[in-house]
């Protein structure tokens, strides 16, 4: 338990570099180079750690998974809104 407190800090971080490339696609409209397959096996990954955290009550996870299931959703959403101007563009 002294440790946790590497969790909390750990926490914010993550969440952040996320919002990062969700505002650079945003910006851009484009998502050139992004791996799909990585941000689904993130998905995947937090919805697991989310039965984790709420089977064993640890509500601090609980927490931060919703908010960066909710952030890789919503990258999801604007890499499928956006992946047809970057095959138009490919293709001209």
């Amino acid at each position: 338990m002294e440790l946790q407190w590497v969790a909390y800090l750990a926490i914010p971080c993550f969440q952040i570099s996320n919002l990062f490339q969700i505002i650079k696609i945003y910006r851009t409209h484009s998502v050139q180079g992004v791996s799909l397959a990585f941000w689904w096996l993130i998905l995947i990954g937090l919805c697991l750690y989310q039965v984790f955290a709420v089977v064993n009550g640890i509500t601090p996870y609980i927490v931060s998974n919703c908010v960066a299931i909710a952030m890789n959703v919503w990258y999801l959403i604007l890499y499928y809104k956006f992946r047809d101007r970057y095959q138009w563009r490919k293709w001209r």
